[in-house]
């Protein structure tokens, strides 16, 4: 970190009202707590160009949680948002994630970092998540177990590709399991709908394209 603090990044956004070439911003580890992350997520519904965004380890909490995720609503440019490490955020934080993650316009990556998430908000996250056309991972810490739901959106729109129903696949799972949510009950209940051919079709693309370990 560079000891920045939410005064300095005041002067930063006023110095930036103007440019219209900066791709990142990584503001990591320093201490910008809630009033700096407000400010960047008034400065993100103006912004047309910066690309991402790191602010990880800065001690934001739930006020500045809800401000980021709200500006997304109206940012046409950012693709990359961390904000793991801000130990302050709770459910409360992550939660208008949850609300609006379907209307972000071009986001590809979000890192949601170390919370404790309420089943409830993980829930919503896993429904809401399939409704964007962007997204490509989403990181988030539930109980201490990394969870990545990039596997989850790839198996998803893999169905959908080949015409298939995907809310079938949001019965019954778990999106806190590690790595690959309920890849196992996915082929338990498409084996008894959808003709084999066709569903060992599914698997080899994804287990070929994205590198998944075989079933």
């Amino acid at each position: 970190g560079c000891n920045i603090y939410a005064r300095h990044v005041i002067t930063l956004v006023k110095s930036l009202e103007n440019n219209n070439t900066l791709l990142g911003l990584d503001l990591q580890s320093n201490h910008i707590k809630d009033a700096g992350a407000i400010v960047l997520a008034k400065f993100l519904e103006t912004n047309t160009t910066l690309q991402q965004l790191y602010i990880s380890t800065n001690t934001i909490g739930d006020d500045g949680c809800i401000s980021l995720a709200k500006s997304l609503l109206h940012n046409y440019s950012l693709l990359e948002l961390y904000l793991n490490g801000n130990y302050l955020i709770t459910s409360r934080g992550v939660i208008e994630f949850a609300r609006n993650i379907e209307h972000y316009n071009t986001l590809q990556k979000l890192g949601l970092g170390h919370y404790f998430t309420q089943n409830k908000v993980t829930e919503m996250l896993k429904i809401n998540i399939i409704k964007n056309c962007t997204l490509q991972s989403v990181e988030l810490y539930f109980m201490n177990r990394c969870v990545e739901l990039c596997d989850h959106i790839r198996i998803i729109r893999c169905l959908e590709y080949h015409g298939w129903n995907p809310n079938i696949c949001l019965i019954g799972s778990h999106i806190d399991e590690v790595r690959i949510p309920c890849i196992n009950l996915i082929v338990t209940i498409l084996r008894n709908v959808m003709p084999s051919e066709l569903l060992f079709d599914i698997l080899h693309e994804i287990i070929l394209c994205d590198n998944l370990p075989c079933i």
